[in-house]
């Protein structure tokens, strides 16, 4: 349902749960405190079903984000058959996931699953009343893109609006998980 010109928005933050499996699996080290904080998350997942249900009739559409936000988004245009441009400056990230090289926090949040954070397609007449509901359920939430015309084309920008050239893709699950070398793939 999503179309041309409708705002991409993203509740809460995403990334957390994938580096907490990360250091679950001893592929990523923080401090303590860091550690617990995106372990938990991946542990303690906060399903958006009140947020999602508030947003009926108004999102175009919506998709929570269990993949990571690069295969989820990409199923949401390909169903709609549109494309998207996403900042990578705007991808909301917590403080814990912060802490992390900044290169790697982005890489989780764009291609790690499990935060089961929404990703919602907003028309731009919807756009005001879809920010009243989120705030009226105390639920934080980020714009992070448009919705293009491109077929299936999902752009990330740079703070200038240049189009990276990052080949991030989010989990899936017919894939090998690890490269020839051994090496997690995202």
């Amino acid at each position: 349902g999503a179309h041309e010109n409708d705002a991409v928005y993203v509740t809460g933050t995403i990334g957390d749960a994938s580096a907490g499996l990360k250091i679950r699996q001893h592929h990523l080290s923080a401090s303590h405190s860091i550690s617990d904080a995106l372990v938990d998350r991946l542990e303690n997942p906060l399903p958006r079903v009140a947020e999602g249900m508030a947003l009926r009739g108004l999102a175009s559409a919506a998709i929570d984000i269990s993949d990571g936000l690069a295969a989820d988004l990409g199923h949401v245009l390909t169903a709609s058959h549109v494309g998207a441009d996403i900042s990578i400056e705007a991808l909301p990230l917590s403080d814990a996931l912060l802490s992390l090289k900044l290169s790697e926090a982005r890489q989780q949040a764009v291609c790690g699953g499990d935060d089961y954070e929404l990703c919602i397609t907003v028309p731009v007449d919807n756009e005001q009343q879809v920010q009243q509901k989120l705030d009226a359920l105390g639920c934080p939430y980020t714009r992070i893109g448009t919705i293009t015309p491109q077929q299936q084309v999902l752009r990330w920008l740079d703070e200038n609006g240049n189009e990276v050239n990052w080949n991030v893709k989010g989990y899936d699950h017919f894939a090998q998980t690890q490269d020839d070398a051994g090496n997690d793939k995202c």
